[in-house]
C-alpha cells in the first residue's frame, strides 16, 4: 500500500515536470482555452498580453501566471517574432539536422534554423548562442527588422543615448521607431541595453498586427466590426464591417472585455463596435467591446482615383482640390455613408466624390459619398474661390474648386474670370463645391410685373403700366412658393420677378408671395395718418402697396425709430405677415434719390427744404452742387423755390439737383 502511494506521488511529480518541460520546449496546441491569468489584473499591458495570448503568440506558465515583467530570453524572443510574422509554420517543417547548435540549446532549434535563413543569426551564432540570456531593446529591434525584411534607415536618431546603440542595430531601430512599433522612453532615451519584458514584447509585436504590417497568425484572425445580430440561444454574433458580414460562435471559455473589465455574453447589445480574435472555425477566443469613434483628427475630401483591396484590407487613393494624390487605408470597421444611408464599399466607384475622416494614426474610420448636384442660377457675385448665385429665388454661396472647368454650351472652354455678375449658369456641385460651370447666357436685367396672359410659348407681363410679350427660353426656371413648378401653374394676376437673356427670352421667373415674406425696395409713398400705408418699388421696378400694422416696428441701424422718420426714397426692407407690414428696417437714407417741391433754400446754412408727399424735410447741400437743368432755365439754387426737382444724396448731402 505504501509502495502504491509512493508510485502515485512519483507519477504526479513526473507529470508536472513533463508539463513544465513541454511548455519550456515551446509546444503549442491548436485548440486551447484562454487562461484568466491571475497576475496581470490592472497591469498597463493587460489587454495587450491577453490579445497576444489569444493569438497564441505568448503562453502562460503552469501555475496560471503570465509573469508580465519577466525578461524575455533570446530564444523566446526569436520564437515570438517568427510566430508573429507568420513563420511559425515554416519553423515546424524546417530540417535542422545539418546544423550545429550550442549545447545550451535544449529546445527551439527549428526557430533558430529559420532565424539563420532570415540572417537574424549566423552559423557561428548557433554554435555559441546562450538561448537563455535576456534580449535587449536594440537587439530586439535588429532581430525584428531582419525578420520583417526591412531596409535599414541610417539617418540620424534623436535619442539622447543614441551613441550607446550598436551601429549594426541603428538602422533597424530608426525604421521601427518611425513606424511607431518601438517607442522611446521618458527623458528622450532609447535605453538600448535595457532588457525587454514579456509585457513590452507583447505590446510591440501586437502593434505589427494592429497596424497590419503583418497578417494575423495562420490559425487566428482579427475581426473589427459592428454587431448586427445576436442569437442568445446559439450564442452567436453577426459582425458587419467593410469586408462583409459573418457569424461567429461565442465559446464557454471566450474572454469578453469592456474597458478592461470581464463581462458576460448577456451584456452584449446590438450595434456595439467590437474587436474579435477568432480561429479558423469562426470561434471567438477574445472579444473586446470598443468605444465609438472619436472626432476626426483630420478630414479630407476629393475624387476617388482608385479603391483597391488586398489581404490587409482596403486602400483609397484620393485626388484633392489641388490635384494632389494621397493614399489612405481603411479600418476594417470603417463606416461608409451616402447621406444618412449606410452603404457597402462596392458603392464607391472611381471619380466618386467623398469626404474621409481620419483617426490620429491616419486611418479612415468614416467615409461620406456625395452625389453630384446640378443647379441653374444667376451669378450675384464672383470671387477667386467663392461664387454667389441666385438659385430657385434664393442666394446661395459656393466654394469654387481651384481646378474648376468652365464651358459655354458644354463645348467651348472659357476662363472662370470671364464670368460676371448677371450671367446665367449651370453649376455642377459636390458638397457645396463647384467643379464645373456651364455658361448659358447673359441676363439683361431683373424685372417685375404682373402677369396678364399665360400661353404655351409666350407670357404677357405688365411692367410699369406697359404690357410686354416674352418668349420662354426653354427650360425656363419657374419658382412658386419656394418650389420649382411648370409654367402651367402660373396665373393671370400673379406678381412676378423675372430675368431675360440678351434675346429677351425669359430664363427665370419667380412668383412673388405678397402675403408673407421679406422684400427690399425704395419707398415711393408713405402715409402716416389715419390708416398708415406704404408703397414700395421693389428691385425689379414693381410698385407694391401695403397697409402698415398698428403694432409694426420701425428700425434704423438696430435702433427703433418713428414712422415719421422714414422718408420717401429711402432703401428699406419690409416684413409682411398676413398681407400687412409688421416691420420696416431702413437700410439706407443717406445715399438715395428723392423727388419733391422746393420750399426754400437757406443760403447762410446752405440747407434745402423740400416738400415730399405733404411733409417737409431739410437737407445739407454740397458746396460742389451740380445742377442739371433739363428746361435750360438757367436758375440758381436760390431761385428754385416752388420748383419740382430730383435731388441726389451722397452721405446725406445733396450733391446734385436735376430739374425735369
Amino acid at each position: 500500500m505504501l509502495l502504491k502511494k509512493k508510485l502515485v506521488k512519483i507519477t504526479l511529480v513526473i507529470s508536472f515536470i513533463l508539463v513544465t518541460f513541454l511548455w519550456l520546449q515551446g509546444t503549442q496546441e491548436e485548440a486551447f482555452a484562454l487562461v484568466k491569468f491571475k497576475d496581470i489584473s490592472g497591469h498597463w499591458a493587460e489587454t495587450n498580453m491577453l490579445e497576444m495570448n489569444a493569438y497564441d503568440i505568448i503562453q502562460g506558465y503552469p501555475d496560471g501566471q503570465l509573469k508580465p515583467d519577466r525578461p524575455v530570453s533570446l530564444l523566446e524572443s526569436i520564437k515570438m517574432i517568427l510566430n508573429t510574422v507568420g513563420l511559425g509554420e515554416v519553423a515546424k517543417n524546417t530540417n535542422f539536422s545539418n546544423l550545429y547548435f550550442s549545447p545550451k540549446v535544449t529546445w527551439g532549434k527549428e526557430y533558430l534554423a529559420v532565424a539563420l535563413q532570415k540572417k537574424m543569426l549566423t552559423e557561428q551564432d548557433l554554435r555559441e548562442i546562450d538561448p537563455n540570456r535576456s534580449v535587449t531593446r536594440s537587439e530586439f529591434a535588429y532581430l525584428l527588422g531582419l525578420a520583417l525584411d526591412l531596409e535599414p534607415d541610417y539617418s540620424p536618431l534623436s535619442f539622447a543615448d543614441t551613441g550607446e546603440i550598436k551601429e549594426e542595430h541603428k538602422g533597424y531601430v530608426k525604421k521601427l521607431v518611425d513606424k511607431g512599433i518601438i517607442k522611446g522612453l521618458p527623458g528622450n532615451i532609447f535605453a538600448p541595453n535595457k532588457e525587454v519584458s514579456r509585457a513590452q514584447i507583447s505590446t510591440m509585436l501586437l502593434r505589427l498586427i494592429e497596424e497590419k504590417i503583418v497578417e494575423s497568425p495562420p490559425n487566428r484572425a482579427r475581426v473589427l466590426g459592428w454587431i448586427t445580430e445576436i442569437n442568445p440561444e446559439k450564442k452567436t454574433l453577426k459582425i458587419k464591417n467593410i469586408l462583409g458580414e459573418s457569424e461567429f460562435v461565442f465559446l464557454s471559455d471566450s474572454l469578453l472585455l469592456k474597458n478592461g473589465q470581464e463581462k458576460t455574453f448577456e451584456s452584449i447589445t446590438k450595434g456595439e463596435r467590437v474587436k474579435l480574435i477568432v480561429d479558423n472555425a469562426k470561434q471567438i477566443h477574445y472579444l473586446a467591446l470598443l468605444e465609438q469613434f472619436e472626432a476626426a483628427s483630420k478630414k479630407q475630401e476629393g475624387f476617388v482615383v482608385s479603391l483597391t483591396s488586398n489581404p490587409k484590407g482596403y486602400s483609397l487613393v484620393l485626388e484633392s482640390d489641388t490635384k494632389d494624390k494621397s493614399n489612405f487605408r481603411f479600418l476594417d470597421d470603417a463606416q461608409l455613408f451616402k447621406g444618412k444611408e449606410e452603404i457597402n464599399v462596392d458603392t464607391i466607384k472611381e471619380d466618386s466624390y467623398v469626404e474621409i475622416s481620419l483617426d490620429k494614426d491616419g486611418w479612415i474610420f468614416k467615409l461620406e459619398l456625395f452625389e453630384p448636384q446640378k443647379v441653374s442660377g444667376t451669378i450675384v457675385n464672383i470671387g477667386t474661390n467663392k461664387l454667389r448665385a441666385k438659385v430657385h429665388g434664393v442666394e446661395e454661396s459656393y466654394q469654387v474648386s481651384k481646378n474648376v472647368q468652365v464651358t459655354k454650351n458644354l463645348i467651348k472652354n472659357i476662363a472662370y474670370q470671364d464670368l460676371k455678375k448677371g450671367d446665367r449658369v449651370e453649376i455642377l456641385l459636390f458638397k457645396d463645391t463647384v467643379f464645373h460651370i456651364n455658361y448659358l447666357s447673359d441676363v439683361i436685367t431683373g424685372l417685375s410685373g404682373m402677369i396678364s396672359k399665360v400661353q404655351k410659348k409666350y407670357i404677357y407681363i405688365n411692367v410699369q403700366n406697359q404690357e410686354n410679350r416674352y418668349e420662354y427660353n426653354e427650360p425656363t426656371e419657374i419658382i412658386k412658393k419656394d418650389k420649382q413648378v411648370d409654367k402651367d401653374e402660373l396665373e393671370r394676376g400673379d406678381y412676378v420677378f423675372f430675368e431675360v437673356d440678351n434675346e429677351q427670352k425669359v430664363i427665370y421667373l419667380e412668383v412673388i408671395d405678397e402675403e408673407e415674406g421679406e422684400f427690399e425696395g425704395i419707398v415711393k409713398y408713405l402715409s402716416i395718418s389715419g390708416h398708415p400705408s406704404i408703397t414700395l418699388i421693389n428691385m425689379g421696378g414693381l410698385e407694391m402697396d401695403y397697409d402698415i400694422d398698428s403694432n409694426a416696428c420701425f428700425l434704423k441701424k438696430g435702433d427703433e425709430i418713428n414712422l415719421e422718420e422714414i422718408i420717401p426714397g429711402a432703401k428699406v426692407r419690409i416684413k409682411i405677415e398676413d398681407e400687412k407690414v409688421v416691420e420696416i428696417e431702413v437700410l439706407d437714407d443717406l445715399n438715395i434719390t428723392i423727388e419733391g417741391r422746393v420750399i426754400k433754400f437757406n443760403e447762410e446754412k446752405y440747407r434745402l427744404t423740400l416738400e415730399i408727399n405733404g411733409r417737409k424735410y431739410n437737407y445739407a447741400v454740397s458746396k460742389k452742387l451740380d445742377i442739371i437743368d433739363n428746361k435750360k432755365t438757367g436758375k440758381k439754387i436760390s431761385e428754385l423755390e416752388g420748383c419740382w426737382i430730383k435731388a441726389y444724396l451722397v452721405d446725406g448731402e445733396v450733391s446734385k439737383i436735376e430739374i425735369p
